[in-house]
């Protein structure tokens, strides 16, 4: 529904929702980040590196939480380059979805 209509919006317009909650995926990457390094302690940035696939200057990047050149969909790769497997686990903070498709309400009441 949402997608359907950001779709149809003209260029350079603002949506007409507004998000109500903080964007996810920054303290999804600082997790996964943190698992990463966590994992990789004692292993030389050169020798993790080979084994995700970055150089040895993106291995820095990573340890030093500098995370701006990675987006999630790498780390999730990371974490299952080394071994490890993602789950993802959704918790609804409302009963349910109230608004018509073309209202632009993306929360609705409880």
């Amino acid at each position: 529904m949402l997608r359907h209509a950001m779709m149809r919006r003209p260029a350079g317009r603002q949506p007409s929702f507004v998000m109500l909650r903080p964007d996810p995926i920054p303290p999804l990457k600082q997790q996964l980040a943190s698992l990463l390094v966590e994992r990789l302690d004692g292993w030389s940035g050169e020798m993790a590196g080979s084994l995700m696939g970055v150089d040895q200057p993106r291995m820095s990047n990573l340890r030093n939480a500098q995370l701006d050149r990675f987006s999630l969909e790498r780390l999730i790769r990371f974490v299952e380059r080394i071994g490890g497997d993602v789950t993802i686990q959704v918790a609804w903070t409302r009963k349910r979805f109230i608004g018509r498709k073309d209202s632009g309400t993306l929360w609705g009441a409880e």
